[in-house]
């Protein structure tokens, strides 16, 4: 027989990220350190940009990255994950972290033809900042992960088809007509990935709409 562990955070049911504890529940997405630096980056921009400035999270999963922001800078973010769980998940910790009025979570899904939800308001919302950690594992990564985290966690908030980009491709879709003019959009992606962001992003679809601006390796350098 075959013995699969448990991932430690699903044991303890909470961990820490970013300065804040957030409870943990199979099988929302467990938060990576990789992802704290995602969040420093985020911040560091808004340090120069007003208060009001407006921040969507997608695929919010324990609300990880909107409460690490809204607890460091006292911003709004709005989330939104295609998980009801998830999205129950992440008002349970901004409730238990007071930080319910930095952060709204709604269940939405962000498709090839823009956004799916329930929640009328977020229909035609630009946003100033949008943030990413999208699933990014491809098809033929997916066969070299612990065991217990494809046992265990959402497969669908870890991978996205052949190369890994079909959810981040959905996302810049998105961010063509919801990204304000002049606003940054922020996303964590595998290391193969930039260089063929860079070719989309100059295909006519996109006509120089978004530009590809940096790219930051994390301290596992991935």
């Amino acid at each position: 027989s075959v013995h699969y562990r448990l991932p430690v955070q699903y044991i303890l049911g909470e961990w820490d990220f970013h300065n804040i504890t957030l409870k943990m529940q199979p099988p929302i997405f467990i938060p990576r350190p990789e992802t704290e630096n995602l969040v420093d980056i985020v911040l560091s921009h808004l340090k120069r940009t007003p208060k009001s400035s407006t921040v969507l999270d997608i695929g919010c999963g324990t609300g990880a990255i909107c409460l690490a922001l809204g607890n460091a800078a006292q911003i709004h973010c709005t989330g939104v994950d295609k998980n009801p769980k998830a999205v129950k998940l992440s008002k349970e910790n901004a409730t238990n972290l007071n930080l319910a009025h930095c952060a709204t979570f709604h269940e939405a899904e962000i498709s090839s033809h823009g956004i799916d939800t329930a929640y009328s308001p977020l229909l035609n919302q630009v946003y100033d900042v949008i943030v990413s950690n999208p699933p990014y594992i491809s098809t033929e990564e997916a066969k070299d992960l612990e065991p217990e985290v494809l046992r265990y966690e959402d497969h669908g908030a870890l991978f996205a088809g052949p190369r890994g980009l079909d959810m981040v491709q959905n996302i810049l879709r998105y961010s063509r007509t919801n990204l304000r003019v002049g606003g940054h959009l922020f996303l964590e992606v595998g290391l193969s990935h930039p260089p063929l962001i860079r070719n989309i992003l100059r295909t006519p679809e996109y006509n120089q709409l978004l530009r590809l601006h940096a790219v930051h390796s994390d301290f596992t350098l991935r």
